[in-house]
């Protein structure tokens, strides 16, 4: 593995990932850690390749070596904090997304990841001032605006969460689940679990 350049390398796992050739990115990737057991990329790499495969645990560590070697790194990060939902610890892995927004501010993505998490973990003014960010770059997103909705549910902020809802495109064929949510907001209703 030393002889390929390190960017082709992870070119190359990351096709066998996309083509779901698993056992063939993982021998490639312990093949990257035993030449260099301390580059956080290929720990990173190894992380992902575990949450392809379901393999919970072994993805969160690998992912928690990433950040052990590059503690000030976005992306290892944010994918060490979303592993600590699937280990069932999603309010341990806060702090990192939160300081991968910090180093990161303009990535979208990264403070997607947090709204959802402060959202499911009832922290829900955090959450609603991140999607308010969002929707302010992309004001048109109808997921993103149904998204900060249903935290201003949470938030008991009926009059505002309307106002999120009435805007989205209707469509004719069926009632949808947002329809129904939109006509309990419409009518003060709220039935939904509160923290």
């Amino acid at each position: 593995m030393a002889q390929i350049p390190e960017n082709q390398l992870m070119d190359l796992i990351r096709k066998d990932i996309d083509e779901e050739h698993y056992s063939r990115a993982e021998l490639k990737i312990l093949q990257w850690l035993e030449a260099r057991p301390e580059n956080p990329h290929a720990w990173s790499y190894l992380g992902f390749l575990y949450s392809k495969t379901g393999k919970r645990w072994a993805c969160h560590n690998a992912h928690g070596r990433s950040v052990a070697l590059a503690p000030n790194e976005p992306s290892f990060l944010s994918n060490y904090g979303n592993s600590h939902i699937g280990v069932g610890k999603a309010q341990q892995g806060i702090p990192y997304l939160r300081k991968a927004v910090e180093l990161a501010p303009t990535s979208l993505r990264y403070r997607q990841n947090l709204a959802y998490i402060l959202r499911d973990n009832c922290e829900y003014e955090e959450a609603a001032t991140l999607q308010r960010q969002i929707l302010a770059e992309d004001p048109d997103n109808h997921a993103k605006r149904f998204d900060l909705g249903c935290i201003l549910l949470h938030l008991r902020k009926l009059d505002e969460a309307w106002k999120y809802y009435e805007s989205r495109p209707v469509r004719k064929d069926r009632q949808s689940w947002f329809d129904q949510v939109a006509v309990l907001i419409q009518g003060k209703i709220l039935r939904i679990n509160l923290c």
